[in-house]
């Protein structure tokens, strides 16, 4: 992929999918990208954008991430939606992303909060 644009680190591709490196990335979320990293340790920004939504890297054989307003390098995480797989259209499958958002949350609850019978 050759790069049309760079800004600030972010690399627009002729696609028009906007690349960032891994190592611009906060330390706990690098982890998630080591595999989806290019040759040179740059990402997809909107699946990082969508991570940071949902609490976990984007499962990218069963899962994919559309463009509302079809812009590529518009990841606003207002103009995201996460959809599985062979769902990727509006009307079908839209509360998919909102269940991953409700699973995100509930292990971060569980997490700093005791979940379970009270201790004796």
């Amino acid at each position: 992929m050759r790069a049309q644009q760079v800004h600030e680190g972010r690399h627009v591709v002729s696609q028009g999918y906007v690349l960032i490196s891994r190592w611009a990335l906060p330390e706990h979320l690098r982890p998630w990208f080591d595999v989806t990293a290019n040759g040179k340790g740059q990402v997809l920004e909107h699946s990082v954008v969508m991570a940071s939504i949902i609490g976990r890297a984007v499962d990218y054989p069963r899962e994919t991430i559309h463009h509302k307003n079809g812009k590529r390098a518009d990841n606003r995480p207002s103009n995201l939606r996460l959809y599985k797989r062979g769902e990727h259209h509006p009307g079908y499958g839209d509360f998919y992303q909102e269940w991953q958002e409700a699973l995100a949350e509930i292990a971060r609850l569980t997490a700093t909060h005791h979940v379970g019978p009270p201790a004796e």
